[in-house]
């Protein structure tokens, strides 16, 4: 149920509801309002009267009058109603099973508060809504207007003897809710069932004109309290109660990885799955980037956990489904709690192979990675970058203590660094490599990924025109051509490039798109026993100079040309990983 004030969804039918006054005029209303809320209140109990104490209601409300003047909420408290952290709890009345089809207020016209509600504790009507009448505002049957309309002794009284039913929790609860049973010393206890089994009654605990008898029970349960009216009547009356806001079970769900296209790009996402809230609703979703609980299995874990999340995590609305994959992501966390306090966490471990594997295989000679990077793992002992290619082309590093990054390999000029490999001089060539610049003040050139010597191919940088550039040595020219990547390359861009030659045109790509080309018909001018480095200029099977500053994640060398789409393919699986 919906309101115009402030609302707190507790249930699909239980609300908060911040009561506000409305400000209506004229004494004559004062009568009107007395005389309506009198005939609901008196249709209420003939109807608990003559169905064993079942009240006619429909949704479960809570009502928050912590906001109101203390004349105000005394109208509640004086009726013996149980307020806890400034909230009742409440049930909208059901006219249809009274018979009551014409009113003035409660019908829904002012508002969603527009409505009567009766306590399930002490049977008393209330008018959510409120009325303000010269500067006074009501909510139920007061003296004043008991007096107003002259009530007899036979007519509804306000200071009739009831019996009140007082939970020790109204909030949703994972611990059971304790229910105290106030019955008037006039009355004669018959029975107390719970959950429609009598229960043994045990003496009660005396509170002025009252007895007390405590009630508990595990989870949610009815309580049916059968009396006489007088020690000497023998016509059996009835009172029930229901606890309806324990949840014990802590919400259930699943994680899946996912993919799909946003803006161009492939991005992952973590799908949670087969959400399972268990009455009380979700609360909350938090999730980090990280395993750091995904072992917690014990009680005591998991209280850790929930003071954790508390201050701690990512916020994710509760009906949100997908949380995005950063691209250093190893493993996310992913913690629940629902409003009674119960909480489920859970681990995924990010799947990088099934990435990995989905780049273009065919006539691919060198691939290197800076995830999947060694057999030894990221540490500074690592010697060697894997070829992934199974072509057995690994990378000696001359480091000596190599920069290995969580997905990435970093070079530093003046340690000398640099990756050596095989000699590789295919016919035709692509080319693929995703780096930043980590400085551009180093040599006047610096190689970054090529074979030059009196030929070859590769990626390089002149610090003298600042341009970087992509170039062949073509054969027949007999000389290095070149295609501008950037004109003005920036320091911590990452550079997602493609460059073929084709025997007609070198063509270099950036972010999977062509950015320019030169028709240039020939052959690849094969230098001599010339390895491919990485970080330098080799020169036979070393190196001479020309050392950079960069942080290599990927880079792949293919005997062919790959086509556009090929192209394309391999860019998608790069920007989602690095």
């Amino acid at each position: 149920m919906s309101t115009v004030a402030t609302v707190t969804i507790m249930l699909i039918l239980m609300t908060t509801i911040i009561i506000a006054a409305n400000n209506i005029s004229t004494n004559t209303k004062r009568i009107n309002f007395a005389s309506e809320i009198k005939t609901i209140q008196q249709a209420v109990n003939s109807y608990a009267s003559k169905n064993d104490g079942d009240y006619p209601v429909l949704n479960n409300i809570v009502v928050d009058i912590s906001a109101l003047d203390t004349a105000y909420q005394n109208q509640f408290k004086e009726n013996l109603e149980t307020v806890m952290n400034g909230k009742i709890v409440l049930n909208e009345i059901d006219y249809d099973k009274i018979g009551i089809t014409d009113l003035k207020y409660g019908n829904g016209k002012r508002s969603a508060n527009d409505i009567y509600a009766v306590s399930m504790q002490t049977g008393k009507v209330y008018y959510v809504m409120g009325l303000t009448i010269n500067n006074y505002s009501y909510y139920t049957l007061t003296t004043d207007l008991v007096n107003l309309l002259k009530l007899s002794d036979k007519q509804i009284d306000i200071t009739d003897p009831v019996i009140v039913f007082t939970p020790n929790n109204i909030d949703w609860s994972n611990t059971n809710v304790e229910v105290s049973i106030k019955i008037p010393k006039l009355f004669s206890l018959q029975e107390i069932k719970v959950n429609n089994t009598a229960i043994s009654i045990a003496n009660p605990i005396e509170e002025g004109s009252y007895n007390v008898y405590n009630v508990e029970n595990t989870g949610n349960y009815s309580i049916l309290v059968t009396y006489t009216n007088s020690q000497i009547s023998t016509q059996k009356l009835y009172a029930k109660y229901s606890v309806t806001n324990f949840d014990n079970i802590a919400p259930a769900f699943t994680l899946g990885e996912v993919k799909k296209m946003d803006g161009g790009n492939l991005s992952g996402y973590v799908d949670i799955t087969s959400k399972i809230e268990n009455g009380s609703g979700l609360k909350k979703i938090k999730y980090e980037y990280n395993g750091i609980y995904e072992t917690a299995i014990g009680s005591e874990d998991k209280k850790t956990v929930k003071a954790h999340f508390e201050n701690n995590g990512i916020e994710l609305d509760t009906k949100a489904t997908m949380i995005p994959i950063r691209k250093e992501t190893r493993k996310l966390t992913v913690y629940m709690e629902d409003n009674a306090g119960n909480n489920s966490i859970m681990t995924i471990g990010i799947d990088l192979k099934s990435e990995f594997a989905s780049y273009i295989q065919n006539g691919l000679i060198l691939h290197l990675d800076g995830i999947q990077n060694t057999r030894a793992g990221h540490n500074s002992s690592s010697k060697i970058w894997e070829d992934l290619s199974a072509q057995g082309n690994n990378g000696t590093l001359k480091f000596t203590s190599p920069t290995w990054n969580e997905n990435s390999l970093a070079f530093s000029s003046s340690n000398a660094n640099a990756v050596l490999f095989g000699i590789m001089n295919p016919t035709y060539v692509t080319q693929e490599l995703v780096f930043k610049f980590d400085s551009l003040a180093t040599s006047d050139v610096q190689t970054i990924f090529a074979n030059f010597e009196g030929g070859g191919y590769g990626y390089e940088y002149n610090k003298l025109t600042n341009k970087f550039y992509y170039q062949v040595f073509v054969k027949e020219s007999g000389s290095y051509k070149q295609v501008v990547i950037d004109a003005n390359p920036q320091v911590g861009k990452i550079y997602y490039l493609s460059s073929k030659y084709d025997g007609n045109n070198i063509t270099i790509y950036s972010n999977g798109e062509k950015i320019g080309s030169l028709k240039v018909p020939g052959t690849i001018g094969i230098p001599s026993n010339t390895i491919m480095a990485m970080g330098a200029n080799p020169t036979g099977n070393g190196i001479d100079t020309y050392y950079c500053d960069i942080t290599v994640y990927s880079a792949r060398i293919y005997n062919r040309v790959c086509s556009d789409a090929e192209i394309m393919s391999n860019y998608l699986i790069d920007r989602g990983r690095f």
